[in-house]
């Protein structure tokens, strides 16, 4: 059962990184002025898929190895990937392109993507 959200996680990896196309030495500008919002490629549905995976990855481990342990990481890691996500929204929201940054988190997910009713 683990090993399809292991491979899940592990696409949506290399899914995410082919919409990024930039080298890697280039990821960890931590404080970076954004030059435009991403909204295509796996950013079109999820707002933060690389964390999405990571999810993914600790949901695999969670059921391989259903421990305390293994079921404090997992919550651990969601507390801690959502307070991040909120982080990188926030400085979003207040950058340039705040409304547009806006507009893109009524349509699309945090870490799921948004389905939308014909009903509503």
């Amino acid at each position: 059962m683990s090993v399809p959200f292991s491979v899940a996680s592990i696409a949506l990896i290399f899914y995410t990184l082919g919409t990024h196309r930039i080298p890697i030495s280039l990821w960890h500008q931590e404080n970076d002025a954004p030059v435009h919002i991403v909204t295509y490629g796996a950013y079109s549905r999820i707002r933060h898929p690389f964390y999405a995976s990571f999810i993914l990855g600790l949901l695999g481990a969670l059921i391989f190895c259903p421990h305390y342990g293994t079921l404090y990481t997992f919550l651990h890691g969601l507390v801690v990937l959502n307070i991040t996500a909120a982080k990188e929204e926030r400085r979003l929201s207040e950058s340039e392109f705040g409304a547009e940054y806006q507009e893109y988190i009524q349509r699309t997910g945090r870490f799921l993507p948004r389905f939308y009713s014909p009903l509503r």
